[in-house]
């Protein structure tokens, strides 16, 4: 299962051209963002980095799956605003009844024998 923090895991690893380096850009751990990233590599049975004493360098399907990582994490930012905007638009307000239901009446100094 694809997470959303591993995706952006692997977003900065390809922006910042190391794991040490993405890892603390999002204060995790080297040895959680190294993690995500092997998983990655064996889910999909590719490497996605070619490794060398200065850093990483996104592989054709590192690439790939970043591009992959960039849609899912905009749609999924698209998702969570719409979610917002429906929650926001049918909440009924506190000054006024949910339709179809009437509020009920207080009690008036007339009625009250």
């Amino acid at each position: 299962m694809t997470d959303l923090r591993s995706l952006k895991t692997l977003l900065a690893v390809v922006e910042y051209g190391s794991i040490h380096l993405a890892a603390r850009a999002l204060f995790v751990s080297h040895s959680t963002a190294s993690r995500q990233i092997k998983t990655f590599e064996e889910h999909y049975g590719t490497t996605l980095f070619d490794r060398s004493a200065s850093g990483v360098v996104p592989t054709g399907q590192g690439l790939a799956l970043a591009d992959f990582a960039r849609r899912m994490i905009a749609e999924s930012e698209l998702l969570s605003d719409s979610f917002g905007n429906y929650s926001r638009a049918s909440r009924p307000s506190l000054s006024s009844p949910a339709p179809g239901s009437a509020r009920p009446s207080s009690p008036t100094p007339s009625t009250m024998s």
